[in-house]
């Protein structure tokens, strides 16, 4: 776990509270692309949304991460084993799992030894798939206020990782067979306090913090609490998921 880039661990509570969950149309479109339905390996779990969101679909789940502190905030279920466990070497048999799944994650990992790792335990016909998501519509005036607290406010506390997201994972290697898929979205709603509740799990919010010892957040709130108008009114707010689904030849 040496180049374990661990960005997360130290928020992992809030992590878990604002973090969001997938749509159960991205799991049922998945499960219809694999053979068997015997086991799934969920890897960079975080807090195991995506793992839950398997179990339907799934006799068993094994959801990794390499932080035990995000582990510790995982929601139990009986179908679902959480392992701290790296995604580069993962403990599970070769050619043994059905599906493998990243979500919002695979932009931290080392390419290459993950690849290796996903080819050794994924069946031949296995599939592999990882989303993300980043800035939502909510309406034209907030999504411009967020751009400019991303862009502006937040320009030097991003990773360097993150411009695969903005590039809608598209120059992420993907060295498997891959498979056209229909486009998902998360749909929510959500009342600013909320909504702010999710901003605190950015990375780059977090950094802001431990550096500046200030909260972001709070520089720009009454510029988007007037947009918004009551911090209580729930608003509709749509993310865009790009995603990469292949096989394992």
């Amino acid at each position: 776990m040496s180049n374990f880039k661990d960005h997360f661990s130290r928020f992992s509570k809030t992590y878990a509270n604002g973090r969001l969950r997938y749509p159960p149309e991205l799991f049922t479109y998945l499960s219809s692309l694999t053979n068997e339905h015997e086991l799934a390996w969920d890897c960079g779990t975080g807090n195991g949304q995506a793992a839950l969101g398997l179990q339907e679909n799934y006799t068993k789940i094994v959801a990794t991460d390499p932080s035990p502190e995000q582990i510790a905030n995982c929601s139990p279920s009986p179908k679902i084993t959480y392992l701290v466990e790296a995604a580069e070497s993962s403990t599970l048999s070769d050619g043994s799992v059905d599906i493998v799944t990243i979500g919002i994650a695979l932009h931290w990992f080392d390419f290459d030894l993950f690849y290796t790792e996903v080819k050794r335990v994924l069946k031949k016909g296995g599939i592999i798939a990882a989303w993300a998501y980043f800035l939502p519509t909510i309406s034209l005036e907030i999504d411009l206020i967020l751009k400019n607290f991303t862009e502006k406010t937040l320009k030097a506390f991003w990773k360097p990782e993150i411009r695969f997201i903005h590039e809608g994972y598209r120059t992420i290697p993907f060295p498997f067979e891959e498979i056209t898929t229909p486009d998902f979205v998360i749909q929510k709603r959500m009342s600013l306090e909320e909504y702010i509740e999710h901003m605190y799990t950015w990375s780059a919010v977090q950094f802001y913090m431990k550096e500046k010892e200030s909260s972001p957040v709070e520089v720009i709130y009454e510029e988007l609490l007037a947009a918004w108008g009551s911090p209580e009114t729930k608003k509709e707010i749509i993310w865009k998921m790009p995603i990469r689904v292949g096989r394992n030849k």
